[in-house]
């Protein structure tokens, strides 16, 4: 018997998928272990404190698989993640009431997808079932009523379904690719249509969700501002104003007014604090009379100062003059709470104080988890069954695509002149005909390639000479009339012409070359165009293309009597960055006779002319210059050789003259 024999290649791809799941599950760690040190700081609840260590712990034991797993201990690594993650989201779920159910899909999905990815086939099933029962023991403690158990922050509540839901559809996404990749069609069509089912299912699932939520926390919303402007409304305020300092509690008028807050709290269960407040003159909010239901002890003293009020109560205490409440969930340390706030006011009519009123996060986190159960439960139902609808269609689609996928093999093989026997008249029967189609269009494609890549190639072949030919034209005027001559006689077009800006004068474009009577008609009128006007000074004026391949219907198209068999025409801004120096036009005697290659060409061809024509003015000044400089050299010596002040103002006068054309003289006195 023959051992198997170990494949490096193989060991290797499976470090390195192992390497980069403990790298991802890291990263995420480290975000989880700021979110529950936020929490556990902000709350002071020693849950969170615990969670933070379990998180410290799975972090401690991923960076020990990934040293493993770079000594090629691959499993053990891997099996040290999962076993830790496992612990991680079971004492999460001991710890947090709300939300086991997510943790466990989370298990399910994440540790499952990690078994699949990284782990041996001989290792795969020990470990899912490893996973099943963690999942489950997970979900079932949610269930008990363990009273040291505190609600999920908002924060958590919120961004965990997300994540799950994403990494839900990552998963799925990997294994439809694998399945494209590698896998018949019967499991492709079952699982893109399990994949289009989450996606879509997971987008209604969150919009139901998110407009439940906003329901009802609009519905406790307008609620708590109902009750805080009636509860204001039974504030003693003359009273409410003689408690100034702490010990005042022991006066009849904090008891009396405690006593009517205790009154309003218990008129309803779900009110956890009633409380008034005034703001001293540092701007710190301070509690005065705090009243809770029977057993919530940590009440505030008289005068303790808010150490962390909202974002809200801080922006509208000063000048709150009506009933309020949060939009969100508030935390302090004395728990979750949604808030309310109202002004209420002495018999003089001046506002006293503000009083607060809280209702416990459990009133309105039961009811969004209750629904976010529901449509969780539902969507994995719907998945199934879409999953099972998929399944069937795969295999009633399978034989009429074997065929046709058949009838594709002989085409890769060159023979172009077969065709599906595929009769049905549903989409399959139309992806046939389809298929037919494109092969006879491929035949006839490839009858005349040949001959168009000979085209093509005459014309990059033209294009280059007319290139070159531009490098070595130093005149600007010998640099217009060549290209469109250039152009008309090689490419066959109707009519080309050039427009440039002349000095400093941007607006109007002038004509400086031409073909064949209407160039030189045009030329001798001194045609002119305004930037903006007809294509050419449209071009002019976007620094873009303009192709028009009907002129007769283009509104804005200028018309000339000298050209009336223009009926299609293309033009190309002549530029050097943003900066545009003409425009070079072309026109034809054809409907729809410029493409997109052609405009790809005369605009590679308008680049040269820029670069040409800025050549040209570049060799044009320097030649002035020269000129220039050997005039002053010239004057200087004859006003050398002369021998007196009067024959040298006499020869520089002459000479100025000469340069000028003009006559010129001097009076010597």
């Amino acid at each position: 018997m023959s051992m198997p024999t170990p494949n490096p290649s193989q060991d290797k791809t499976q470090e390195r998928r192992a390497f980069i799941i403990a790298i991802v599950f890291l990263v995420g760690i480290v975000a989880n272990l700021a979110l529950s040190l936020s929490q556990a700081i902000q709350t002071g609840a020693w849950q969170h404190f615990v969670r933070a260590g379990l998180v410290v712990i799975f972090g401690a034991a991923t960076i020990i698989a990934i040293i493993w797993i770079r000594r090629g201990r691959v499993e053990e690594g891997i099996w040290l993640i999962i076993r830790v993650f496992l612990f991680t989201l079971f004492g999460t779920s001991l710890l947090l009431g709300g939300f086991g159910l997510i943790l466990a899909l989370f298990e399910l999905v994440l540790a499952g997808s990690v078994t699949a990815f990284a782990l041996p086939k001989e290792k795969k099933n020990r470990s899912f079932i490893t996973i099943v029962i963690a999942a489950l023991l997970t979900f079932g403690v949610d269930l008990l009523p363990f009273n040291y158990r505190i609600p999920a922050p908002a924060a958590m509540t919120t961004a965990l379904p997300i994540i799950a839901t994403l990494v839900i559809i990552t998963v799925v996404t990997i294994t439809t690719r694998q399945a494209w990749v590698g896998g018949n069609i019967r499991v492709k069509l079952v699982t893109s249509f399990t994949l289009v089912a989450l996606i879509a299912i997971s987008i209604l699932g969150a919009i139901v969700y998110n407009g439940y939520q906003n329901q009802i926390r609009e519905s406790i919303h307008q609620r708590l501002v109902n009750m805080a402007g009636i509860a204001a409304l039974q504030q003693n305020g003359d009273l409410h104003a003689t408690l100034q300092k702490p010990g005042d509690e022991e006066t009849d008028a904090y008891k009396e007014i405690q006593a009517t807050n205790l009154a309003i709290v218990a008129t309803d269960p779900e009110i956890a604090y009633l409380y008034t407040m005034r703001m001293d003159d540092q701007g710190q909010v301070r509690f005065f009379v705090d009243a809770g239901q029977p057993g919530n002890d940590e009440l505030a003293s008289l005068a303790e100062v808010y150490i962390d009020p909202t974002p809200l109560m801080l922006a509208e205490f000063p000048t709150l003059d009506h009933a309020i409440a949060e939009k969100e969930l508030a935390t302090d340390k004395w728990g979750t709470w949604l808030s309310g706030y109202a002004p209420f006011y002495n018999s003089a009519g001046e506002r006293e104080g503000i009083i607060g009123i809280d209702i416990s996060a459990d009133t309105v986190l039961a009811q969004e988890r209750a629904i976010l159960k529901l449509i969780i439960s539902t969507a994995i139902g719907t998945l199934i069954g879409v999953s099972l609808i998929g399944l069937a269609l795969g295999t009633a689609f399978t034989r009429p695509i074997v065929s046709l996928a058949a009838t594709a093999q002989k085409v890769a093989d060159g023979d172009l002149s077969a065709r599906s026997n595929v009769q049905t008249s549903d989409e399959l029967g139309t992806l046939a005909s389809i298929f037919d189609t494109m092969t006879a269009q491929l035949q006839e494609t490839l009858g005349t390639l040949e001959q168009r890549v000979a085209d093509r190639t005459r014309a990059l072949e033209t294009s280059t000479e007319v290139s070159r030919r531009l490098s070595t034209i130093l005149n600007q005027e010998e640099l217009a009339k060549t290209v469109v001559d250039e152009l008309v006689s090689s490419f066959g077009y109707y009519y080309a012409h050039i427009y440039r800006f002349e000095g400093d004068d941007k607006n109007t474009l002038h004509m400086k070359g031409g073909t064949g009577e209407a160039g030189r008609i045009l030329l001798a009128r001194g045609h002119t165009i305004q930037k903006g006007q007809g294509l050419v000074g449209r071009a002019a004026e976007r620094n873009s293309v303009v192709l028009v391949n009907d002129t007769l219907n283009e509104e804005g198209w200028l018309p000339n009597d000298l050209l009336p068999e223009t009926r299609s025409e293309i033009a190309v801004p002549i530029a050097i960055g943003d900066e545009v120096l003409g425009v070079f036009d072309v026109q034809h005697n054809e409907l729809n006779a410029f493409s997109e290659e052609d405009a790809i060409l005369l605009q590679a061809l308008a680049n040269q002319i820029a670069i040409a024509a800025q050549n040209a003015q570049a060799y044009e000044d320097t030649q002035r210059r020269a000129d220039r400089e050997a005039l002053m050299a010239n004057i200087a010596q004859e006003i050398q050789s002369t021998s007196t002040m009067e024959d040298a103002l006499k020869v520089a006068v002459r000479e100025l003259g000469r340069a000028l054309d003009t006559d010129t003289s001097v009076k010597l006195n």
